[in-house]
């Protein structure tokens, strides 16, 4: 009898702690129970319609540009790189104002360290980066010099968002949750659908 009732405990934490889907396909759990340790992580997925129509790439934002740049040598020129949104990311951003949660992550990054990876995301403007069907995963968004960068999906379908939103999010990120003093931080810019999230990772 003692036996079974530890069982049924753990087997009830287990599932207190599993994310179950809602109505609509969202999950439950918020950036205040979730870090990325613990959570599926998966390819981040990248489209280019106006340049590779139909065609998903997979990897970290630097493999992906790698990819794009063997397949169309000089896809990154000013004349050449895909379509700027940058008006639709003005017009929008009063709309996207999700929460920030400053302990989300393990340990926090230098600021300067996560340069590269925004620097990347913003010569992406036009393509969307997107995580697969996979509730509550995550995707590996960038990890160059130890800057870990993630784009988790809520929802048990599809989700993507514009590629040069990552780095507006990370931006506000560090606004509100760097250390004056030191440069370091971590955290996460919560929206309904999805959220971005910034730390240190050994990757």
């Amino acid at each position: 009898m003692h036996r079974t009732l530890v069982i049924s405990a753990l087997l009830g934490a287990l599932v207190s702690a599993v994310a179950l889907p809602e109505d609509e396909g969202l999950y439950i759990r918020s950036t205040e129970e979730m870090t990325f340790e613990g959570l599926p992580i998966v390819d981040l997925q990248i489209t280019d319609d106006e340049n590779f129509p139909g065609v998903v790439f997979n990897g970290t934002v630097q493999s992906i540009v790698e990819q794009m740049e063997a397949l169309k040598p000089g896809i990154f020129n000013p004349a050449s790189s895909g379509s700027d949104n940058s008006e639709l990311e003005a017009s929008s951003l009063e709309k996207r104002q999700g929460t920030i949660n400053c302990n989300w992550g393990k340990e926090k990054v230098l600021w300067s360290h996560c340069f590269e990876g925004m620097e990347y995301l913003r010569n992406l403007a036009g393509r969307r980066c997107g995580v697969g069907p996979a509730g509550g995963a995550c995707a590996r968004v960038s990890c160059s010099h130890g800057c870990g960068i993630y784009l988790c999906n809520r929802l048990s379908t599809d989700n993507s968002v514009w590629c040069n939103n990552i780095p507006n999010d990370i931006q506000r990120i560090g606004e509100a949750c760097i250390s004056q003093t030191l440069g370091w931080f971590k955290g996460a810019q919560d929206w309904p659908n999805h959220y971005t999230g910034v730390a240190k990772d050994n990757c």
